[in-house]
């Protein structure tokens, strides 16, 4: 056990130094451990475009912190937050990580992928902190950017032992939730809390194609009993059966018998 956690503290002062190199460089010190950025078992170990810790070398401490976890009955969360930046746009990314860097503890681990998704690793912390971090790492971001419907980023989050179990599972729930705020129906229709209903469904008609009577009720019927497995998610749900409504009828009625937050 003391070997290990001499391992661990050795990893915990290697991320402190990586660190420290970039905060030198970024003050126009010449660092000599600059050539770092030799390639290792998870790639090279400090983003190009930041001079951040890699994601490789977030995944090997995550590693290591989720068999401490394991081992002591620890939790932890990852965060990332992904920005649409354009590969030259430097000051726009120096702000982001200067934002986040004056966020988070000195104990967090912060990382870059590709110059654009930002990835923190938050350990001896609980879901519910990790979802109050979030909220505060991505509000400051986006005040920083001037993006204050997220349009322009996409935040997510896993937690350990909650989301996942082990390091690889746990950045590719991170990964997952990332994708699906920014894929998301709210991003593609430009949705935002002023948004009105009836804008709402203008939008959403706007989109609409005709198909086929009979794939229309299968599709509503589909829709209607996942609603139903699901009902404290919240949507808008526009039903238009044309000349057959009774095929959804049934449905229908099943989901009026359950509390549901979506709007049908």
């Amino acid at each position: 056990g003391g070997a290990e956690d001499a391992c661990a503290r050795l990893a915990d002062v290697a991320g402190l130094v990586l660190w420290n190199v970039r905060e030198l460089s970024s003050r126009g010190v010449s660092a000599t451990a600059r050539p770092a950025q030799r390639e290792g078992e998870g790639g090279a170990l400090l983003d190009s475009l930041t001079a951040l810790p890699s994601l490789g070398y977030l995944a090997r401490v995550l590693d290591t912190e989720v068999h401490k976890a394991q081992r002591y009955g620890r939790k932890l969360s990852v965060i990332c937050i992904e920005v649409e930046l354009e590969s030259d746009d430097r000051e726009r990314r120096r702000a982001v990580v200067a934002t986040m860097s004056r966020t988070l503890r000195t104990s967090d681990t912060l990382a870059c992928e590709d110059g654009y998704r930002f990835w923190v690793l938050v350990t001896d912390n609980d879901s519910l902190g990790g979802v109050v971090l979030k909220r505060r790492l991505i509000d400051r971001v986006r005040r920083e950017l001037e993006d204050p419907e997220g349009t322009r980023t996409s935040v997510g989050m896993a937690s350990y032992p909650i989301d996942a179990e082990t390091g690889p599972d746990l950045l590719e729930r991170t990964r997952a939730c990332v994708n699906n705020e920014r894929d998301s129906l709210v991003r593609w229709f430009g949705l935002t809390a002023e948004t009105t209903l009836a804008e709402m469904g203008e939008r959403l008609l706007g989109q609409a194609t005709c198909q086929p009577e009979r794939l229309v009720a299968e599709a509503a019927e589909l829709l209607l009993s996942d609603l139903s497995c699901r009902p404290r998610d919240r949507g808008l749900l526009f039903l238009a059966p044309g000349s057959n409504p009774g095929s959804i009828l049934s449905p229908l009625r099943a989901l009026a018998e359950t509390a549901t937050a979506t709007e049908v």
